[in-house]
């Protein structure tokens, strides 16, 4: 698993995602030459905060998520720097988000979590 490969991975592992995924892409004009960066944040995230606020109906599919950013957070440097700018930054931007979000995150991801949430001076 690199940066240029993770979101095919992702998607792997939670394959409910891939047509409301393809859907966000086409939305936001992205595709798979637009870079990491911009695949999670503004084709993977849109689904996942989607699917986190309906968290009872998801739950299997945000334990799977969750379990991933748990082996992105394990990953190689460059994978980790993808987990903090484009998914944990993302997940901090909404503190009921946030909230919901580290009761489902591994010890890793939630490590993390909290050190972009206290690098951006938001807790």
């Amino acid at each position: 698993m690199n940066q240029n490969n993770v979101w095919q991975e992702y998607l792997k592992a939670v394959p409910e995602l891939q047509a409301p995924f393809e859907a966000q892409c086409r939305e936001n004009w992205v595709d798979g030459t637009d870079g990491p960066y911009v695949i999670w944040g503004m084709g993977l995230m849109p689904c996942i905060l989607e699917r986190l606020a309906y968290e009872e109906q998801n739950k299997d599919l945000l334990d799977r998520t969750f379990a991933f950013f748990e082996k992105m957070a394990c990953a190689s440097e460059e994978v980790r720097e993808l987990l903090l700018y484009a998914v944990l930054e993302k997940l901090g931007d909404d503190k009921a988000v946030l909230a919901k979000a580290r009761l489902l995150m591994g010890a890793k991801t939630l490590e993390y979590s909290r050190q972009v949430e206290a690098f951006l001076g938001r807790e």
